[in-house]
């Protein structure tokens, strides 16, 4: 675990407003990635062999050595490229705290998508 990673890109839905805002808090600092709001930019599902619904269900993120990573993997690394959240995104990395991290982050994101399902949020 590197405590600068080399993002390239943040794919994530920004029809949800929840996820717009997490996002928008993440990206105000952060440095050295790009952000693709799958909402605005559907055809760039493609380059990532990704559909729209696991955009809408999960975070994902691409490294500069092109590994694709989602869920809070993909937020621990997002975090790490904005120097307001680096120490939480350096704890999301923690054996410990990742796999409890990745419990809530499944529970959060079931709930989210059902919920966005709901209010046509797609």
């Amino acid at each position: 675990m590197s405590a600068k990673p080399a993002i390239c890109d943040v794919i994530y839905n920004g029809a949800c407003p929840v996820c717009d805002a997490g996002i928008e808090a993440l990206r105000s600092k952060g440095e050295g990635a790009s952000y693709t709001d799958i909402a605005q930019m559907p055809e760039r599902l493609a380059e990532h062999g990704l559909t729209a619904e696991d955009v809408q269900y999960r975070l994902h993120a691409v490294t500069a050595d092109g590994r694709l990573v989602r869920g809070i993997d993909a937020v621990a690394e997002t975090m790490l490229v904005n120097p307001r959240w680096a120490w939480a995104g350096r704890l999301a990395q923690l054996p410990l705290l990742r796999q409890l991290g990745w419990v809530a982050y499944e529970i959060a994101a079931f709930c989210l998508f059902r919920w966005n399902k709901w209010k046509r949020n797609f």
